[in-house]
């Protein structure tokens, strides 16, 4: 599962569940539990739904693996400070997982995904990656991993300080779980898997107000719900919507420097021209917008099936001559437009 809700042994909150015999009530943007001997389903609106996502969760560590923790904790690093760096370990990750780099120097992060105690053979591990550190004369040295440390450990990690000629740190459990659970949607995007959820809750929110009783001021609180919406199931991406009635836009944008990277957005296209004067232009500008990054706007009929791997349900494949999703601007790294069909 990935993720414990809390109970009311700890903090009284109670996970929301369907089907319920025992009912709960939302009060001050937590869905608390009535009191009872034991916790039972029940069907809620779906604004407490809603309230439930933003809800504290406790994230079992031990079940986690190593890759799943890492990606966790880089984006955790990204969000916390937007300059980081993740380093891909593929070819020896020089003692740290992530980096940022200062003025008065670096700033390294190694992550370990230990549970449980820090035994020799992790010692061992913990103490060769700040051995491969320290080729690069770090300002500050911090180990990331899911434990608090017990007297002994806090005395090995004394001593390895005293050898150390630059500062190290530790964050253990306590500070993760902290963490985590200010930016509830970063574990939630990798374990929970409530994207899809979400998606639909913001398609249904406020949907028994059809009427806008206030005209304008209603519509627009309502669209900036949805978008709150939206921006809470992607921790790489944040959105913004534009439309007017009949065609929208949505643009995205990375959460933090890095984004794309850590989770690219990529488009494969299937095209085929013709052997005609039309056809072969638009064949030659199409390879110079490959081989110069010139923009391009290829025909439809040309396009014979396009596939988009996007954030927040907004990829997919699309075949034949209807119009498919394009870029109104050739990507960048830091912003991309796409736009949708109409309806």
């Amino acid at each position: 599962m990935g993720i414990l809700p809390f109970t009311g042994a700890n903090m009284g909150l109670r996970r929301v569940g369907r089907n319920t015999s025992e009912c709960h009530r939302v009060r001050k943007g937590w869905v608390q539990a009535h009191p009872g001997p034991r916790a039972r389903a029940c069907k809620v609106p779906h604004a407490a739904v809603a309230v439930y996502a933003r809800s504290v969760a406790r994230i079992e560590w031990a079940t986690i693996s190593t890759g799943l923790y890492e990606d966790m904790v880089a984006v955790l690093l990204s969000h916390l400070h937007p300059e980081s760096v993740r380093i891909d370990g593929s070819g020896g990750d020089g003692g740290r997982d992530v980096q940022i780099e200062t003025p008065e120097g670096l700033l390294a992060f190694e992550l370990k995904s230990f549970s449980g105690r820090l035994t020799a053979g992790r010692r061992r591990q913990v103490e060769r990656s700040l051995t491969r550190a320290a080729r690069l004369d770090p300002l500050l040295w911090t180990l990331l991993v899911p434990i608090d440390f017990t007297d002994g450990e806090i005395k090995w990690f004394t001593r390895l300080q005293a050898r150390t000629a630059f500062p190290i740190d530790r964050k253990g459990l306590t500070w993760l779980d902290a963490r985590f659970a200010q930016r509830w949607f970063i574990a939630r995007y990798f374990l929970d898997h409530l994207s899809d959820e979400i998606v639909r809750l913001a398609t249904v929110l406020d949907q028994e107000r059809a009427v806008l009783a206030r005209g304008a001021p209603d519509a627009i609180q309502r669209a900036e719900l949805l978008v709150q919406q939206l921006n809470e199931i992607d921790p790489y991406y944040r959105f913004e919507i534009t439309t007017d009635g009949a065609r929208s836009s949505v643009k995205i944008m990375p959460q933090y420097r890095g984004a794309e990277r850590d989770r690219p957005i990529s488009v494969q296209a299937q095209f085929l021209f013709p052997d005609d004067e039309e056809g072969r232009a638009a064949a030659e500008a199409f390879r110079r917008s490959i081989d110069f990054g010139t923009p391009v706007t290829v025909p439809a009929q040309y396009l014979q099936e396009i596939t988009l791997d996007m954030p927040a349900g907004l990829g997919g494949t699309f075949r034949g001559r209807p119009e498919p999703a394009r870029p109104t601007r050739p990507p960048s790294p830091t912003s991309r437009r796409w736009l949708q069909r109409p309806g």
